[in-house]
């Protein structure tokens, strides 16, 4: 018998973990493609110049996660069952992207709106239908 707090069904917890991973392993993915691509724009190899390169990558990643992705696994669980009806889907991924529109607001500049396409993304693919 599995104990499930008022309101939740059994599986919740899984169906969040599941969304998670997926977060982070695109967020991961799509972060090393950019920082390759951007390697390979500038200096025309796929490789880092130094560890300082590497680290400020990593830091970047980090600070962008923090602004986006944290926020966005906070507010996972709450849109979760309005995922689920097709007529609130629209309002789970606006709620999605709550996060990166306060960024933007907050005056982070043209720079923002490539993760805002990246949250999109995020947002139209990242939760189970099920």
């Amino acid at each position: 018998m599995t104990s499930t707090t008022p309101g939740t069904r059994p599986g919740t917890g899984r169906w969040f973990l599941r969304s998670a991973i997926r977060y982070v392993l695109l967020f991961a993915v799509l972060w090393v493609s950019g920082g390759s691509l951007a390697s390979l724009l500038t200096t025309g190899e796929v490789h880092y110049a130094s560890t300082r390169d590497e680290l400020g990558l990593v830091l970047l990643g980090a600070l962008i996660f923090c602004l986006v992705g944290a926020p966005s696994l906070v507010v996972i669980p709450l849109v979760g069952r309005l995922r689920k009806r097709e007529s609130f889907r629209p309002v789970a991924t606006a709620a999605l992207l709550l996060p990166i529109l306060l960024v933007l607001a907050g005056g982070g500049g043209s720079g923002v709106l490539v993760l805002v396409v990246i949250q999109v993304a995020f947002g139209a693919w990242l939760m189970p239908r099920e």
